[in-house]
């Protein structure tokens, strides 16, 4: 157990966990597993819910249509299986270990007991992980949807993964605390068709919840292509939130959407077990967004006629 904490310790998270938040997560009866090449942590198509963190080591992405050519390289300080974690579906791909490395299993069920402040720490360092792979998603959809309009000539195109439906956001929650959240600032705010609701480029100290209305997702390189289109209920602008830097993409209405801008500093104040719940709504926003990126990729290979490496 000195071991593991003393790696948690060395490797850098969005949030730092402390001495006492290490010890926890190092105290998992899973605990931490040496691997050797060939080992597998997650299989894809099992249902169990628990997630990894990657200590030490080169892990590879694999589906079993392509079980010789990773989708992704996974290395140390990375999480893994968040998909099945948040969701509760069989998992979509397998993990699997390139080279000697040292991986921590962590516990669904064990980590309902854990702290709420260390859980919320947890959550936000598992879905700034998430964030930067979205990152590779949107570069993904951006050639796929290049190559896909070269060969429509332009004519007719669409996002080359279509629309991405949300989910009823409330759900769960108690009528204050819904209450409460629409009661946040900077509150309800109404988008006209073609207004954007958040901009390439700039940096927001908030993020929009979308209650009513489609949105498109662009890249500031080429506006007019679209990566893909969002329904309502959903979380827009997490950037800001989890990776405290600029938006990678534009957001724009496709017709009259109306949201709550939430203010960051407003969002920190909640109670740490109100914050709990919408960390696990940011979740499931993130993670339904990375659904589309394992096809994309496949798509993209058979497209290109090589092998596109992201992770």
């Amino acid at each position: 157990m000195k071991m593991c904490q003393l790696i948690l310790e060395a490797l850098h998270f969005s949030q730092e966990f402390t001495e006492a938040e290490r010890a926890v997560l190092c105290s998992d009866r899973m605990g931490v597993r040496r691997v050797n090449p060939g080992d597998v942590l997650i299989r894809e198509g099992e249902r169990d819910r628990d997630m990894w963190l990657l200590l030490q080591g080169v892990f590879h992405v694999l589906k079993q249509t392509q079980p010789d050519r990773p989708l992704g390289i996974l290395r140390d300080g990375s999480f893994c299986g968040e998909i099945a974690w948040f969701t509760g579906q069989p998992r979509t791909a397998s993990v699997v270990a390139a080279e000697p490395g040292l991986a921590l299993r962590l516990n669904f069920e064990e980590s309902q007991h854990y702290p709420p402040e260390l859980l919320i720490k947890f959550y936000h360092n598992v879905l700034a992980d998430v964030m930067g792979r979205k990152t590779i998603l949107h570069e993904t959809l951006f050639k796929l949807a290049s190559l896909e309009q070269e060969c429509s000539g332009g004519m007719g195109f669409c996002s080359p993964v279509g629309d991405l439906q949300g989910f009823a956001f409330f759900e769960g929650f108690t009528p204050q605390e819904e209450q409460t959240l629409r009661g946040l600032k900077p509150g309800l705010e109404t988008i006209a068709p073609g207004g954007f609701i958040h901009r390439a480029g700039e940096h927001y100290d908030s993020f929009f919840l979308l209650l009513k209305g489609s949105v498109m997702v662009t890249l500031r390189q080429d506006p007019e292509l679209v990566l893909v289109t969002l329904g309502s209920e959903r979380m827009l602008g997490l950037d800001s939130f989890f990776k405290d830097g600029r938006h990678e993409a534009n957001h724009v209405a496709m017709e009259n959407c109306q949201g709550l801008r939430i203010g960051l500093d407003a969002f920190r104040g909640l109670d740490p077990l109100f914050r709990l719940k919408i960390y696990w709504r940011m979740a499931l926003t993130l993670v339904n967004r990375l659904a589309p990126l394992n096809l994309a990729r496949i798509k993209l290979e058979h497209m290109e006629g090589k092998m596109w490496f992201g992770g």
